[in-house]
């Protein structure tokens, strides 16, 4: 064989190995860029929910400090229930203060 004919072969068999490397790095961006869609995707939607979390978080809060509040009135109420004597109040006015008191714990119960 002459060596222009070794040339040309040595060449042709040169294209093709770099036409398969091509070929083969096409394919491996092109996965790689469906995995970075992909994660771009679940990204989205683990920051949307932790956006609905967060804000989730601020109305348990919200309501633990109305409920903070609403225990320290019962606490500042009792205590000045605790500051009379027995004999201040009528038995009846006992009963309905018993009845308020109670209402305000079911309340209370009810919104934990």
């Amino acid at each position: 064989m002459s060596q222009q004919a070794e040339r040309e072969v040595e060449t042709s068999k040169g294209n093709r190995t770099l036409e398969s490397a091509l070929g083969s790095l096409w394919e491996k961006a092109r996965r790689a860029s469906e995995v970075i869609i992909g994660l771009r995707e679940d990204k989205r939607v683990l920051q949307k929910r932790v956006a609905e979390l967060e804000a989730e978080v601020a109305n348990v809060k919200e309501g633990l400090g109305a409920k903070a509040e609403e225990i320290k009135k019962l606490r500042e109420d009792f205590s000045v229930l605790k500051s009379y004597s027995n004999d201040t109040f009528s038995k009846e006015e006992k009963e309905a203060l018993k009845n308020k008191i109670q209402d305000l714990i079911h309340k209370i119960n009810s919104h934990l």
